[in-house]
């Protein structure tokens, strides 16, 4: 069992080194379906991490400020996934929104560990860390196929190695 700080921690890291590999890969094809993962993890990640960790975590503090905050980070982060999922991965403009989402997903991964995990911390305890984990996979197995984080981790080493093994051809 994880906590949902363990778990979100491991969702952006994930995510991450998805951003990573797209910005290494010059295969347009491969660019564009790894903006699909990644758009899928974040939709998947957001969706869940909304209902099951800003809410009650809004409800029990009455923060607007910080988590409002984050709510508009989600919906400024679908925005640039979007303008990804719909453009051309051969465009220069492209390749600036790739970065622009870095720089945006960086920000809110740096927010969110740091004060958003304090202010949850500071509100909930291990065990209902532990139980809001599991509300978190939970979540994110309704917006997925069965068991997502594993069928995620293991697309995401597959498309990761996969990307070094095809520099030969």
């Amino acid at each position: 069992m994880q906590t949902i700080y363990e778990i979100l921690a491991t969702d952006h890291r994930t995510v991450l080194n998805i951003i990573d590999t797209i910005e290494k890969s010059e295969s347009p094809e491969r660019r564009k379906h790894l903006i699909t993962l990644a758009h899928t993890e974040l939709a998947m990640h957001s969706k869940a991490e909304e209902e099951v960790f800003y809410r009650p975590l809004r409800e029990q503090t009455g923060d607007d400020g910080l988590l409002g905050h984050s709510f508009q980070e989600h919906d400024k982060i679908d925005a640039l996934l979007a303008s990804l999922q719909f453009g051309s991965a051969e465009d220069a403009e492209w390749m600036r929104n790739l970065r622009e989402l870095r720089r945006v997903l960086e920000a809110h991964i740096a927010l969110e560990e740091k004060d958003v995990f304090a202010l949850a911390q500071a509100n909930f305890d291990d065990a209902e860390a532990f139980e809001i984990g599991a509300q978190m996979l939970e979540e994110k197995s309704r917006f997925a196929m069965p068991n997502p984080v594993n069928v995620a981790l293991s697309k995401a080493k597959e498309l990761l190695h996969g990307d070094n093994q095809t520099s030969s051809s």
